[in-house]
């Protein structure tokens, strides 16, 4: 990314660029940070009285930390990381290491930034930290942007409150659940993927031995797949599990109860995975949701980024990583030439076509993970032979990305 450059020169006459956006989670808060680099000015509002972040851990590839070393603060992020050395596939119900493939110094050698996994409020509180005192970023916490009209020079914008202010562009980073999506583009609202996802957090020393090594692991099984990591420098690790089937009933990121997993396919996995996700951890549970790709992510002066724009299923690990890159290039875009539809539309024609296929690629992940019978020996197999940096290199796509 190009360094800070001077606000563009505006004529006495004109009245000031005024962006607002729209959510105050870590796309948002990116995209306001990118934006400053850049010298525009943003405002952000945020529903919520406090700024916060839910869910547990996040996987961020050199895609994403190239965005954060950009903006300057990849070393507050690191602080509170894991660079993990590998990523271990194993099958879930024999314990048997599948494949062992490079993270660690590989990625920062052949992608130039790091692979980190990091607690998802130690991100946020990185980017709060980090837009703190910026003269062109006010942040606004208990202001909910619930609609908005199209005029000639900009949007006018209406608050939960009542209130209506004018703005020059809206930015919806308002999330999976958006408000705003359905006025930018028709669409139908997410439904159960018929998934869910069950997530914690717990200390190092919670891991039996054979768990503990320093690597992203992943337990795969016919219904259902655990996915664990470090975190906090190693002190914590950020566990998910995820089974077939949807839950009896709708809540988001609700306590849940083990006996919910006792009675999954988890129950099937070798012994040393299962009682470790049997013991008394505090669980969370997230109905996973899946939306079509939406048909526009622009409208006017008004854009969608992150899961607003593309919401996508968890098998990736890249909905982070994707709000982060849509930051970069929506920040780059606004502060290039021409009518500001016209910037943001070049936004969307960046970064629809990559998108797409990181949703698809996690939609592939998620069949892949949970497939039985000869699927998945024949699965298992292709893992096991093939050669390690070859099962990487073909994420340069992904992983190789600038902006």
């Amino acid at each position: 990314m190009s360094k800070k450059r001077p606000a563009k020169n505006i004529p006495d006459d004109a009245v000031p660029e005024r962006i607002v956006i729209a959510g105050a989670g870590i796309g948002g808060l990116t995209a306001a940070l990118a934006l400053s680099r850049r010298g525009v000015a943003s405002e952000v509002f945020e529903r919520r009285e406090a700024l916060s972040e839910a869910g547990a851990g996040i996987q961020l590839g050199p895609n994403a930390t190239k965005v954060l070393a950009g903006l300057g603060i990849l070393e507050s992020v690191r602080v509170f990381s894991s660079e993990p050395d590998h990523l271990r596939v194993h099958d879930g119900q024999s314990g048997r290491v599948l494949a062992r493939m490079p993270l660690g110094q590989w990625m920062r050698e052949r992608h130039g930034a790091p692979y980190l996994t990091v607690h998802r409020q130690d991100l946020h509180r990185a980017l709060s930290s980090a837009i703190q005192g910026d003269p062109l970023i006010t942040v606004s916490p208990g202001r909910d942007v619930v609609s908005f009209l199209h005029r000639p020079d900009g949007v006018d914008i209406s608050m939960g409150n009542g209130e209506c202010l004018a703005a020059t562009a809206l930015i919806a980073a308002d999330g999976l659940w958006s408000k705003l999506r359905a006025q930018v583009t028709p669409t139908a609202a997410p439904k159960p993927a018929g998934k869910c996802a069950y997530r914690t957090v717990v200390p190092l020393a919670a891991l039996p031995p054979l768990l503990s090594a320093n690597d992203v692991h992943i337990w795969l099984a016919p219904g259902a797949h655990i996915v664990h990591y470090p975190v906090r420098q190693g002190s914590e690790v950020a566990v998910v599990v995820v089974i077939d089937g949807v839950a009896s009933h709708e809540s988001w990121n609700s306590a849940a109860s083990v006996d919910a997993l006792r009675a999954s396919p988890i129950s099937g996995f070798a012994a040393h995975v299962r009682d470790f996700i049997f013991a008394n951890h505090v669980w969370r549970m997230w109905p996973l949701q899946k939306l079509a790709p939406v048909e526009r992510w622009t409208n006017g002066a008004t854009a969608l980024l992150g899961d607003a724009a593309h919401p996508m299923l968890p098998f990736f690990a890249q909905g982070g990583g994707m709000a982060i890159e849509d930051a970069a290039v929506l920040a780059k875009n606004i502060a290039g030439d021409g009518t500001l539809p016209d910037r943001l539309y070049a936004y969307e024609v960046e970064r629809k076509a990559r998108v797409n296929r990181v949703v698809t690629a996690s939609k592939t992940n998620g069949r892949i993970y949970h497939l039985d019978g000869p699927m998945a020996l024949a699965r298992n197999g292709v893992l096991a032979a093939a050669p390690p940096g070859l099962m990487m290199r073909r994420y340069d796509w992904l992983y190789g990305w600038t902006a």
